[in-house]
């Protein structure tokens, strides 16, 4: 799978952030996880309001103060890793915002309303693919196979992941339910925009999502 350096990507995720915005705002199909391409009008599971369930849940909230990073060491990634989503990204549901362009080659964003890296749920992380100036944090987010660690160190607590899925994806197909939905595991999930570059909507017509599980403490070898 090549990449490309897309001189017109800079919307990076914008495809993506509106039509998983729409999903959980309309609380429509997850079968149109993203947007007007889902095939047919099959009905599925009704999705979640994730704001409305972390404030139920409780979800623990991160330690500290220290800088949080993203340390992939197979595609030599070590990144800040910064907070993404609040009131300004809409008052009766979350969205799903992105770093900002300038920081696109330095840093990642952990989605607030998702759990924290390490506690039972979700944890999603989005980054840029690229921009019209050169590579994103995630440019090389597809290269991650089976067993690869990830790190995320938040507050002075060090998490280690491993990858069980790297898969690219037409946004059509993007599992909202799977990535945003409820779950008793300890799932991590990277996500940024891949495949063919549509030069017509400056979009990249699919995404790459990686899958990873937490690895207790008593399973790792060395940190």
């Amino acid at each position: 799978m090549p990449r490309r350096v897309g001189c017109w990507a800079a919307c990076g995720l914008a495809a993506l952030i509106a039509t998983v915005s729409t999903v959980l705002a309309a609380g429509s199909s997850a079968s149109a996880a993203t947007g007007p391409h889902s095939p047919g009008n099959q009905q599925s599971p009704p999705t979640r309001n994730i704001q409305h369930e972390r404030n139920v849940r409780n979800i623990k909230e991160p330690r500290g103060t220290r800088p949080w990073t993203l340390d992939i060491p197979a595609i030599r990634l070590a990144v800040g890793l910064i907070k993404l989503g609040g009131p300004q990204d809409g008052a009766d549901y979350p969205s799903l915002p992105t770093p900002p362009l300038a920081a696109a080659a330095t840093e990642a964003g952990w989605y607030q309303f998702s759990t924290v890296p390490g506690a039972t749920g979700n944890a999603v992380v989005v980054g840029h693919v690229d921009t019209y100036v050169g590579p994103g944090v995630f440019y090389n987010l597809y290269q991650l196979r089976k067993g690869d660690a990830i790190y995320v160190d938040e507050g002075g607590a060090r998490q280690r992941f491993a990858v069980i899925s790297a898969r690219e994806m037409p946004k059509a197909s993007f599992p909202v339910n799977q990535v945003f939905g409820g779950t008793e595991k300890h799932m991590l999930w990277l996500i940024t925009c891949g495949g063919a570059f549509d030069y017509n909507t400056r979009h990249y017509l699919d995404n790459i999502v990686v899958a990873a599980t937490w690895q207790k403490k008593s399973h790792l070898k060395t940190l």
